[in-house]
């Protein structure tokens, strides 16, 4: 069994929880974009291939150009990204 340092716990639980949140935040833009497209062209939820999922920003920023969904997403994931290495690094001094 691994025991992790309080401090590296902590980053990686806060690294996840950012994990999630960027990705309620990227099916919220999937609901919105989805409410401006008629029911053929709407992107489904289940399986998000990498080129569907490339896709939704663009079309969310056309869709919605006032819209700051992406940004908080881009935010997010920089955000979980900087948690993760910090948590990475304190494993690797420990």
């Amino acid at each position: 069994m691994v025991v992790l340092p309080a401090g590296v716990a902590a980053l990686v639980a806060a690294g996840a929880v950012t994990a999630l949140a960027s990705t309620a935040v990227f099916y919220t833009m999937i609901a919105k974009v989805n409410r401006k497209l008629p029911g053929d062209q709407q992107v489904g939820y289940a399986v998000l291939l990498p080129a569907k999922a490339l896709q939704i920003p663009l079309v969310y920023q056309r869709l919605c150009p006032e819209g700051r969904l992406n940004t908080a997403r881009i935010a997010l994931q920089a955000t979980c990204l900087a948690l993760m290495v910090a948590a990475a690094v304190l494993v690797r001094g420990a």
